[in-house]
């Protein structure tokens, strides 16, 4: 214990009044490990948010339901829920429907417009009306009664300012009628689905609404206690081919998996700005070490371990670490509220849907963001600790104070970044390790790691080039600026890699906006080369589960003597939990206006085929994910 105490008060006496004596250093080395630690912990902090809402919302839809029923890229008919209830290990049952519609306002945001028997459905789902009077408590029985009714959530009653006994007209793809608003949910249970951004209907008025009479989405159930497996097959049995009876959190965690994609690859791309802060960090540890050498020898001289040097300038790192992290907190608390509605937004248009109005601090994300920054400090102070633990005790005899100079070269170091930078290509087409692009990011590291160990001998040799040239055409100044990066050694290459690992950042990014641009428009020349467009309203946060109606499809029918019609139709389905959309359309007519991007197959023979029928194409990330070629 009096080692600890020692060591702490000897580091307050050598290394915190020296931060005091060059405090400005030390307030921009801190704001910029401040700034990196608040990206990183920002950026987890959105995406834990939206991953919890998500979860949440599946949650309370998913109710206490034991199995449910679908048809994939369909629906199932109502006729089964009689059935399935007539079985004596399906204790209950209830039809489910949802769809996202919007009020007519053009500017008004899509919410959830979920359909349920009232009465079948209270043992799958907590829901309850706001007000406590026994007359508005009871107006859920008005869902029965009268059609076209609803029961609000509250986020969406403050939203648009409406109350009970108010009038909404809702738009969906099929029509858009009148609904009566009979009761606000209270904030728990099924209320705290989609943020609240959602609405309760009969299921009745739903497929009146939608045009869907005789068909649900899915039935959930509620099985027996003493249900086997051998009863689940039982059941499977009798079921059509193309139903499927599976658990009702299957869908949730495909797109859990779809947002843990994206949560590592901005964790991953936000990490980036704490590695910046890394060269803060030991710029100004190395900057310590080398300006108080002297000190040091006198420290050794007079009995100082060398352990006990290294362990004060590691702990000076740590320090830096500890807090800047501290600081990293307020300003968090400003980014997090931007970045959390731009996260939400990206997962929606991407992925799935997602509602997130509340933020949610994970103790393991603020462990991870404190272990993280303190680690990557701690990290960059090693190298300076180390040369502080070199010194030797017979510097303290020098008169000149700078120290026995010697010059390490830095070859070897060289010849590592070297090696890093040729291990990063075979890195980078490694496979995915744990369903993780891990060989990628590892490659990521290893080329900013890379340039960086290269850089004091690649400054050295352009030093010893340039400088006569420099001093030829530019005078003694440019010869002497030379001279210095040449023998600066890691000083300056602390800058270069800093600077190196900035503008490879912004250029990647400037690269794979470039990229994504040209591949879309590549897409749009080859692909989608039509005149007219004409969708359903909304299809898209639908899933296009509606199709354009007949009379439509029969108008456009008309001018075909005039123009090319390309029909198609997508359906969402998934191959071994990893969900995909399967498309089809008139390859035949398609093919006279566009193409695909062929990356392996001979392309006339594909068209060929397709034009028969014989066989689908995929495509790059779908065969990446599933491995079918």
């Amino acid at each position: 214990m009096r080692h600890i105490a020692f060591f702490f008060r000897f580091f307050i006496w050598f290394s915190l009044r020296n931060m005091k004596k060059h405090l400005g250093r030390a307030l921009t080395v801190l704001l910029g490990i401040a700034l990196g630690a608040a990206v990183f912990t920002s950026v987890r902090i959105s995406i834990h948010a939206a991953l919890d809402s998500f979860t949440r919302s599946m949650d309370v839809i998913a109710g206490s339901a034991d199995r449910v029923l679908v048809q994939p890229g369909g629906r199932v008919p109502e006729e089964w829920v009689p059935k399935l209830i007539q079985l004596s290990v399906v204790q209950k049952a209830s039809p489910v429907l949802t769809t996202y519609v919007r009020l007519a306002d053009k500017k008004s945001e899509p919410f959830l417009l979920i359909g349920v028997d009232p009465i079948m459905d209270r043992s799958f789902r907590k829901w309850q009306i706001s007000e406590l009077t026994e007359e508005v408590a009871e107006s859920w029985i008005e869902l029965l009664k009268r059609p076209y009714t609803l029961i609000i959530g509250k986020s969406l009653a403050e939203k648009y300012a409406c109350r009970r006994g108010d009038q909404l007209t809702i738009e969906h793809t099929r029509q858009t009628a009148f609904f009566n608003i009979v009761g606000i949910l209270s904030t728990g249970g099924l209320a705290t689905a989609e943020g609240g951004m959602i609405a309760l209907t009969d299921i009745a008025t739903f497929q009146e609404f939608t045009k869907l009479h005789g068909w649900v989405d899915r039935i959930d159930l509620k099985l027996s206690p003493k249900a086997t497996n051998r009863d689940l097959e039982i059941i499977q049995r009798i079921l059509p081919d193309n139903f499927h009876l599976g658990a009702p959190s299957a869908a949730k965690e495909s797109g859990r998996s779809l947002i843990r994609a994206y949560q590592l690859n901005l964790s991953i791309l936000s990490f980036a700005s704490l590695f910046v802060g890394m060269f803060l960090v030991y710029s100004l540890v190395a900057l310590n070490a080398a300006s108080r050498r002297h000190e040091l020898a006198i420290l050794r001289a007079s009995g100082a371990s060398p352990y006990l040097l290294f362990m004060v300038f590691l702990a000076e790192g740590a320090l830096f670490g500890v807090i800047g992290w501290l600081t990293a907190l307020p300003i968090s608390t400003l980014l997090v509220k931007y970045l959390l509605k731009g996260v939400s937004q990206t997962i929606s248009i991407l992925f799935v849907k997602v509602q997130a109005d509340t933020l949610s601090l994970s103790p393991w994300e603020v462990i991870l963001s404190f272990s993280i920054t303190v680690f990557t400090s701690s990290v960059s102070a090693l190298q300076p600790a180390w040369e502080a633990m070199q010194v030797s005790p017979n510097e303290a005899l020098e008169i000149s104070h700078h120290g026995m100079q010697y010059k390490k070269s830095p070859y070897k170091l060289a010849m590592v970044g070297i090696g890093c930078l040729f291990l990063v290509v075979p890195l980078s087409l490694l496979p995915k390790v744990l369903n993780m692009p891990l060989p990628g990011y590892v490659a990521i590291l290893l080329l900013f790691g890379g340039f960086s160990l290269f850089a004091p001998w690649g400054l050295s040799q352009m030093g010893k080039a340039l400088s006569p040239t420099l001093g030829r055409f530019a005078g003694i100044p440019a010869y002497l600026a030379g001279r210095y990066v040449r023998d600066s050694g890691t000083r300056t290459a602390v800058s270069v890699g800093a600077l190196i690992t900035a503008v490879a950042l912004f250029a990647s990014l400037v690269i794979m906006i470039y990229s994504f641009r040209s591949t879309v428009e590549l897409w749009a020349d080859q692909t989608v080369s039509g005149d007219l467009f004409v969708t359903t309203k909304m299809g898209e946060i639908n899933r296009f589960r509606y199709p354009i109606p007949r009379a439509v499809v029969d108008g456009l029918e008309e001018f075909k003597n005039q123009v090319d019609i390309v029909p198609s139709r997508r359906y969402f389905l998934t191959y071994n939990n990893f969900p995909y959309e399967f498309e089809l359309l008139d390859i035949d007519v398609f093919l006279r206006h566009g193409d695909f991007v062929w990356l392996k197959g001979d392309p006339d023979e594909i068209r060929t085929l397709l034009k028969q029928g014989k066989g689908m194409v995929i495509s790059e990330v779908f065969s990446n994910r599933t491995g079918l070629t």
